[in-house]
């Protein structure tokens, strides 16, 4: 060959030292001999084959001499080398040739009959068995955890983890962390969906929701821990509260007999208490005699409020003791009495109430 083509060295007719350019050449494709078959030792129902030195995967050295092995007359033997020892079987092996259980390879498939080899078939370069000595088969991988995605023991996994590496998107089972703390939050770990990291949050009791901690009693309180006014009512939050709705009458001067101190449609639901106890009364003027309004809801007497000869002092009472309620749209009226009182003036009464 005179191009410029990488290639082995050649030899030539008037080239010195041949011996010395034919071993480098050997020596330069002896690891694609290592367990090949060696003719000068193979006769019969004896298989030679050549020995040397090899890396294995684990990076440990191998040295092996040139060896035979016995073969079986009447039967394939099937020869396999397991980190660089060679045996013979003569059931196919599961799998045969490759990838085989416990790290084997296959070398030779060898036909014996009639005491001598009728055939063979190498498997060292097929690329299915073990190929050239020290590669690796295509059996199932295992990387350990270190610290990287990679966790899985087989190929499938393994693939499936380096897709998730590289942002693909999958369904499954996700991958988390090699520990975790005890009642931690996970939060997902990219956008893949199958990764997972330790948020360094954690949920304490049985609250549920978007908290992340909670302390108290906020978990099962009914009241509030520091009460609160609405409207001037204190409200805890154990019950209802109810705002004031005041009714306030006035008469100018001295009443009328039957003169109305107040005449009106409520508007809403309103709640007197029983004998409309709070409301109040004034006058600029004492009664002369026991003075006593009407206090009526749609017409008819639901209590009253009496002044004392004298004085301006009321009494309220409803009828029955009991509050008294109106409902939205009722008339609400306060009636002076029918026989006037000549002094009693300018008479004011609120009705005190709630709704």
């Amino acid at each position: 060959m005179s191009d410029s083509t990488s290639h082995l060295d050649e030899l030539s007719v008037g080239q010195a030292s041949k011996e010395s350019a034919g071993n480098a050449l050997w020596n330069a494709m002896s690891p694609n001999a290592l367990f090949g078959r060696r003719s000068s030792t193979t006769s019969a129902l004896t298989w030679g084959y050549y020995g040397g030195k090899y890396r294995k995967a684990d990076g440990t050295v191998v040295t092996k001499g040139n060896a035979t092995q016995a073969l079986t007359d009447a039967a394939t033997n099937y020869l396999l080398e397991t980190d660089g020892t060679v045996s013979k079987v003569t059931a196919a092996p599961v799998g045969w040739p490759g990838p085989l259980a416990g790290g084997a390879k296959a070398l030779y498939e060898i036909v014996c009959a009639g005491g001598l080899v009728t055939g063979y078939t190498d498997y060292r370069t097929t690329g299915i068995g073990a190929g050239p000595a020290g590669a690796v088969a295509a059996a199932d991988v295992s990387i350990a955890d270190a610290g990287t995605y990679f966790i899985g023991t087989d190929v499938e996994a393994v693939l499936q983890e380096v897709g998730a590496a590289l942002g693909g998107f999958g369904s499954g089972d996700v991958v988390g962390p090699a520990s975790s703390v005890d009642n931690r939050v996970v939060f997902f770990d990219g956008i893949t969906g199958k990764l997972i990291k330790d948020s360094g949050l954690t949920l304490s009791g049985s609250n549920t929701g978007d908290q992340t901690s909670v302390s108290g009693n906020a978990g099962t309180a009914t009241a509030l821990e520091t009460a609160r006014t609405i409207g001037g009512e204190s409200f805890d939050g154990t019950a209802n509260i109810t705002q004031p709705f005041d009714v306030h009458t006035f008469y100018p001067g001295v009443p009328t007999a039957s003169a109305k101190l107040y005449r009106g449609k409520l508007a809403r639901a309103v709640t007197f208490p029983a004998n409309f106890s709070t409301s109040q009364f004034t006058a600029s003027a004492n009664a002369t005699g026991s003075t006593v309004f009407d206090i009526q809801k749609n017409g008819s007497s639901v209590g009253s409020c009496t002044i004392g000869a004298g004085g301006v002092t009321p009494t309220f009472a409803s009828s029955g003791g009991a509050a008294v309620s109106f409902a939205a749209g009722d008339i609400l009226m306060i009636v002076s009495p029918a026989s006037a009182d000549a002094t009693l003036a300018d008479p004011a009464i609120t009705l005190v109430g709630t709704r």
